[in-house]
């Protein structure tokens, strides 16, 4: 039930994430209905009682949640790579599908928490689901572009994007990812995994 008078809790649809806003700003909270994202929003309405109905000051002008970036650059993403017919792009389904796991895992993270190693152990996971080794390149590429694109919109540091720039692509035969994909197969009309619908996208 939303508490009356106050900021409410809300879900934004395309990414199931939990969100309320205050003074004309999103905040991401975590995933929608999960206990974390309720904790959450009890926690940033407590700090908005006690700073007079206002978000306190920032400490930090890159202070962008990993959740904040990623719903920013999926929406960026989707208009650079438009549907066609209804079904999503093969560009777009690529770049949602790098982001989902490090929202899903560090999404309540500011951007300059997101380290190298936090992006190696991600290629890791997908090396454990069978992915290609072009596959979790193309991946990864996707996420150096999502920070790439806070550093445009001040949303990252310049420094933040430049140690996750340098980790390196997956090398033929340094890598035990496969050469070709072990799981479900592309769908040429949709640009994703068979069975996909442009409305499956990003839900965590």
């Amino acid at each position: 039930m939303p508490k009356k008078g106050l900021p409410g809790y809300l879900k934004h649809k395309k990414s199931n994430q939990a969100f309320c806003k205050i003074g004309g700003k999103f905040i991401y909270l975590g995933r929608y209905n999960s206990k974390i994202s309720r904790e959450r929003y009890e926690e940033v309405i407590a700090e908005y009682l006690a700073n007079d109905k206002k978000l306190p000051q920032k400490k930090d002008q890159n202070d962008t949640t990993i959740a904040e970036l990623a719903i920013a650059f999926l929406e960026h993403a989707e208009e650079y790579y438009p549907a066609k017919n209804g079904k999503t792009s093969s560009g777009f389904w690529h770049c949602n599908r790098a982001i989902k796991p490090v929202v899903q895992f560090h999404g309540n993270k500011i951007t300059a928490e997101f380290t190298p190693l936090d992006l190696k152990d991600i290629q890791k996971l997908w090396i454990n689901e069978g992915h290609a080794r072009k596959t979790i390149n193309r991946w990864t590429l996707a996420i150096k572009q999502m920070f790439d694109y806070g550093v445009t919109y001040g949303f990252v540091s310049t420094d933040a994007h430049y140690k996750l720039s340098k980790v390196p692509n997956l090398k033929e035969g340094h890598t035990a990812a496969p050469e070709y994909d072990e799981v479900q197969s592309i769908d040429p009309e949709i640009g994703g995994p068979v069975g996909t619908n442009r409305h499956d996208y990003f839900v965590l």
